[in-house]
C-alpha cells in the first residue's frame, strides 16, 4: 500500500521534532556541565556550544539566551526528579514509608548532580528578584513538593500513622531540616551518602530528639499539666 503525502509529512514532522528534543537534552546536558564547572554567572552560551560541539549560532536556534536555556534547565531536573517521585508513591505503601523514599530519593538525585544543584540552590538563596522567570520556577517546584508531601501527611493521620497536626507546619519542619542539610553541604561537600543523610533525618523528623524513656516521661508531664 503506498504511503500517502499527509503520511509522510507527519513522519518527517516527528523525525524533525526528535531531532529537535534531542538537540535541546544535548544542549542542556552540555549546560549542566558548564554551569558546573564555571559556575552561572561565567558560564556562556558560547562555552555551552562549545561543549555541546555545535555551532556558536546554532544554539540560539535553540534558545533566546542564557536565561532562557537556564529556566528550560530547572524545568527539566524539575519534571524528572517529579517522574522518579510519582515512581515511588507507585511502589511504597504507607505514608511514612512514602515520606522516607521521598527524601531519600530526592537527596540520591542532588548528590548525582551535585555542582549544578549547588549552583542553583545558590542563586536561589541569593535571589532578591521574586519575578525573575528562573527564581519563579524553582519557587513553584518547590511548593508542589511540599503540597505533595502534605497530601501524603494528611493520608498518614487518616491512616493513624501520623500525629494530627497541621500538615503544613509539621511539612515546613521537614522542610527546614532537609534544606539545612543542602546548606551544609554547600560548605562542606562530600559528606556522609544520600541514604545516611536521609535516615538522621528522617529519624530526627518522626522520633525527635529524646530517648523512649525521657519521651515518656514528658509526655506524661505534658497530660499533667493539661489535667490542671
Amino acid at each position: 500500500m503506498a504511503i500517502g503525502s499527509t503520511d509522510l509529512e507527519s513522519e518527517r514532522s516527528d523525525r524533525r521534532t526528535r531531532r529537535r528534543q534531542k538537540m535541546c537534552e544535548d544542549i542542556l546536558e552540555a549546560a549542566e556541565k558548564v554551569i558546573a564547572q564555571r559556575g552561572l554567572e561565567k558560564a556562556s552560551m558560547e562555552e555551552i556550544a562549545d561543549q555541546a560541539a555545535i555551532a556558536k549560532g546554532t544554539i540560539y536556534l535553540y534558545f533566546k539566551n542564557k536565561n532562557d536555556l537556564l529556566l528550560d534547565l530547572v524545568r527539566r531536573n524539575h519534571e524528572e526528579i517529579e517522574a522518579e517521585v510519582a515512581l515511588i508513591l507507585e511502589q511504597e505503601r504507607t505514608p511514612g514509608e512514602q515520606i522516607r523514599a521521598v527524601v531519600r530519593q530526592m537527596l540520591k538525585y542532588r548528590r548525582e548532580k551535585f555542582e549544578v544543584h549547588r549552583v542553583l540552590f545558590t542563586q536561589y538563596l541569593r535571589a532578591d528578584d521574586a519575578q525573575d522567570p528562573v527564581i519563579r520556577e524553582m519557587k513553584q517546584a518547590m511548593e508542589k513538593r511540599v503540597q505533595m508531601v502534605m497530601d501524603i501527611y494528611r493520608e498518614g493521620v487518616r491512616q493513624k500513622e501520623f500525629r494530627d497536626l497541621d500538615p503544613l507546619f509539621a511539612v515546613e519542619m521537614l522542610s527546614g531540616m532537609f534544606h539545612q542539610f543542602l546548606l551544609r553541604d554547600l560548605s562542606k561537600p562530600g559528606g556522609c551518602p544520600p541514604e545516611e543523610q536521609g535516615d538522621q533525618i528522617l529519624d530526627l523528623f518522626f522520633h525527635g530528639v529524646l530517648m523512649p524513656s525521657e519521651k515518656t516521661k514528658s509526655n506524661s508531664t505534658a497530660r499533667s499539666h493539661a489535667k490542671r
